[in-house]
């Protein structure tokens, strides 16, 4: 798995710490100390965090569903900086192998962040977005079009 992080995809300030980690100070035991005292946050978490952060509202659905394979987010209004928040969150997330966007508005500051979540995450294996304008469908299979 790769290191993407929240710095990496330019959503949080260089001098606050890192929200992909808590400390809490008040509750530390000696063998917190010896480990560092960092709890890891989950998939759901990190998520709500970034909504925070990039001031979404963040998908219910989302949230409900991350145990599935295949996460259908069609016509959720997502927006370039809701798939920022998603895309932050499905970093070191390990089920979801099937992504589908489509119709959500995400423009290309969204497919950026997207790309860079598909550097960083292994376990996607198709990505689906498409509206009327245009169609993205990434997959790490090797496919032959027709010339």
């Amino acid at each position: 798995m790769s290191s993407l992080s929240f710095e990496d995809l330019s959503l949080v300030d260089d001098n606050r710490p890192s929200p992909t980690r808590l400390q809490d100070s008040d509750s530390e035991s000696d063998q917190d100390l010896e480990s560092g005292g960092d709890k890891e946050m989950s998939v759901a978490e990190v998520y709500l965090q970034a909504c925070k952060l990039v001031g979404v509202v963040p998908v219910s659905y989302f949230i409900r569903n991350l145990d599935s394979p295949t996460m259908t987010l069609t016509h959720h209004g997502l927006g370039p900086l809701g798939c920022k928040a998603l895309a932050i969150a499905l970093v070191s997330d390990m089920h979801i192998n099937t992504l589908e966007l489509a119709d959500n508005h995400i423009q290309a500051e969204g497919v950026k962040c997207l790309l860079e979540l598909l550097r960083a995450n292994f376990t996607i294996q198709h990505l689906v977005c498409k509206t009327k304008a245009w169609l993205c469908l990434v997959t790490t299979q090797t496919q032959t079009w027709p010339q």
